[in-house]
């Protein structure tokens, strides 16, 4: 029994030792490659719709009318009222249709190497998201109060609101965690 342990275990040290030289070498997309913070597009605008630089106190920073054409960055909060409607659209991703009544913020939208990085986040509302199918590596998920959507090639529907978090995957299929 003995003889058999020691064997498995030479055996075990073996295969490690042979597999631990094949690590690959460092990419672009290692932790080494500058981090770039992207911009999202806005689209098209209807209706009442504002935003605020999430940054700064509120006090330094008031809600202001959203127009197309406009770049948001990270840490912008966006609302929409009765009836309204916004398109951003986030270059090598995908884009997010914001419905009325709806509160959400861009999280994080960065570059690192060939990997991008996009966080939305969801007060309340509901937004309709599409990842383009042939979208450049990373993630892009979008944040609730009870659970996080990471839709892949695909293209839906998200809400939230007192009574919960509904989903409708109407192409492709989303990750919920």
């Amino acid at each position: 029994m003995r003889q058999a342990i020691l064997f498995s275990l030479v055996v075990l040290l073996g295969l490690s030792t042979a597999y631990a030289d094949d690590e690959p070498e460092a990419t672009e997309t290692d932790q080494t490659a500058p981090v770039e913070v992207l911009t999202a597009q806005v689209v098209s605008v209807e209706g009442d719709v504002q935003y605020r630089d999430g940054s700064v106190p509120i006090e330094d920073s008031p809600f202001q009318a959203l127009e197309a054409g406009m770049e948001l960055d990270e840490r912008t909060l966006i609302v929409t009222g009765l009836r309204s409607e916004a398109v951003l659209n986030f270059p090598n991703q995908g884009e997010i249709i914001i419905r009325a009544l709806t509160s959400v913020g861009i999280s994080s939208f960065r570059q690192q190497g060939d990997q991008y990085q996009t966080q939305v986040g969801m007060k309340y509302g509901s937004a309709r998201m599409r990842v383009d199918p042939d979208r450049a590596a990373g993630e892009f998920t979008v944040a609730t109060p009870v659970a996080t959507a990471a839709p892949t090639q695909s293209w839906g529907d998200l809400g939230f609101s007192d009574f919960g978090a509904a989903f409708n995957c109407v192409h492709g299929f989303f990750v919920w965690y």
